[in-house]
């Protein structure tokens, strides 16, 4: 199998949009639940062409092992993943689906990706990665033959590898008990000793920091992507109801996703940010003006070409892909609801 993959439903998907009207496009993204909204029309930009836009990017720019790596292909599936949970056409979810399942077994048929499920990983962060492929790969109907494996190596490095942080613990065990395995460690240990808890404990009461503290602004970005990472994976990716521990947690958490978007914007730090705008929507987060202007910035700031530009905050490899992977969710589940 050749060791490319290719996102063949966003290539498929820009094709087709070359040829419809606006008002097609309209039904086409009516099928996600987004806000009504009273914005002015003629202050906000055209939202299914910023989406197509990203989208046509996608298509031109697949993941391969030499741009991106493996994470930037797992990445690729999340999103197909996160379409096929949000869609409210059966349809439109039933075709997102097989183009997660294509997307898994392909890259379960890669040789490089053969390798770096078998070995035992020091970084729980690739552990993540690893159960997350599986996770897709199980949800799409095309559970990887290594499966049992993969589990069973995830277990050993969740006992083995040197602390990392509770919420990267949190996520793995959580993946596991998505995969029906048992994960080692105490979740609701974890759940305690992760960011939302420990946001609940402080009551949201430290303010986001100025630039002027770079240690504290480091800090601080770290905890809002751990907030958000949090958030979604309990959530599966907008595939089940928040669950009761989250849901006791829900205000506080909005309140301080709701402060990240304006800090995120005015840093333009627009991959963080259309993390935020995407998880504040799975968390059924009502309308305000603040979101309505931070989703009309995010079009805003999309370059001609359908990126956002370099991630500022990322460290992988490729700087912009993650960003336009994020950005089209973040446009699509927020965007067209302005008109």
């Amino acid at each position: 199998m050749n060791d490319r993959i290719y996102p063949v439903f966003f290539a498929r998907l820009y094709a087709f949009r070359k040829y419809i009207n606006l008002a097609f496009l309209l039904v086409m993204t009516s099928g996600f639940a987004m806000p009504a909204s009273g914005a002015v029309a003629e202050n906000i930009p055209d939202f299914e062409a910023a989406i197509a836009r990203a989208e046509k990017w996608i298509a031109a720019n697949p993941a391969t092992l030499d741009d991106g790596g493996i994470n930037d292909i797992i990445d690729e599936g999340v999103s197909l993943y996160v379409l096929s949970n949000l869609t409210l056409n059966q349809q439109e979810s039933e075709q997102y689906t097989a183009a997660l399942r294509e997307h898994m077994a392909q890259l379960e048929g890669m040789p490089a990706f053969r390798q770096f499920a078998s070995e035992q990983h020091r970084r729980l962060i690739d552990v993540y990665h690893l159960l997350l492929a599986a996770h897709l790969a199980r949800s799409a109907g095309v559970p990887f033959d290594d499966e049992p494996g993969i589990i069973e190596r995830a277990r050993q490095a969740l006992m083995t590898t040197p602390y990392c942080g509770p919420s990267v613990r949190l996520t793995v065990v959580i993946l596991l008990d998505y995969l029906g395995a048992q994960p080692v460690l105490d979740m609701n240990y974890l759940r305690e000793a992760g960011s939302i808890a420990q946001l609940a404990r402080s009551g949201n009461q430290q303010p986001l920091p100025g630039a002027d503290n770079p240690s504290a602004f480091r800090i601080a970005e770290f905890n809002l992507y751990a907030i958000v990472h949090e958030t979604v994976v309990l959530i599966d990716f907008g595939r089940r109801p928040v669950p009761p521990w989250l849901n006791a947690h829900r205000d506080v958490v909005r309140e301080k996703l709701n402060a990240g978007v304006k800090w995120a914007l005015e840093r333009a730090n627009y991959d963080l940010l259309a993390e935020l705008l995407i998880t504040l929507r799975l968390l059924d987060t009502p309308e305000s003006k603040g979101l309505r202007d931070a989703v009309v910035a995010l079009a805003q700031a999309q370059q001609p070409d359908g990126t956002w530009g370099e991630s500022v905050t990322t460290t992988r490899a490729n700087r912009v892909r993650h960003t336009v992977l994020t950005g089209v969710q973040a446009l699509r589940m927020n965007g067209v609801g302005l008109h």
